[in-house]
């Protein structure tokens, strides 16, 4: 499972798994705030498409072949502080490309790539 964790100064998405739905074990944050840039405070990443209809089965979806994130951004402290961004970069890491690194630190390092990359943002 993919969610964010909000601790008084800001988010950031974490990656937990479930045998039974019941027990978790958190493996990490995988999109951490690093205080440096348009996304200094703020790193929320969400499964961009799931089968969320009434009776639907709520799993992970794909779109040309891939798995998509939403990435929303902010750099101020406090919860859902403005100005915030919406990362509309297309090299930001899909969850296919996540969940194939099958690593805390190896998703963190892609992440950190696009990041570092990334110079624009559309400021909510």
């Amino acid at each position: 499972m993919i969610f964010i964790a909000f601790d008084g100064s800001g988010y950031e998405t974490r990656l937990a798994e479930s045998k039974d739905l019941v027990h978790w074990d958190v493996r990490g944050a995988i999109l951490q705030r690093h205080g440096v840039g348009w996304d200094a405070e703020q790193a929320a990443g969400g499964v961009a498409l799931v089968d969320n209809r009434w009776d639907g089965t709520w799993e992970i979806q794909s779109y040309d072949g891939q798995y998509w994130m939403s990435y929303l951004g902010g750099k101020s402290k406090g919860y859902e502080t403005p100005p915030l961004s919406v990362a509309t970069s297309p090299g930001l890491p899909t969850l296919s490309s996540c969940i194939a690194l099958r690593s805390i630190a190896k998703i963190r390092s892609a992440i950190s790539v696009w990041r570092h990359s990334t110079r624009n943002a559309e400021h909510l």
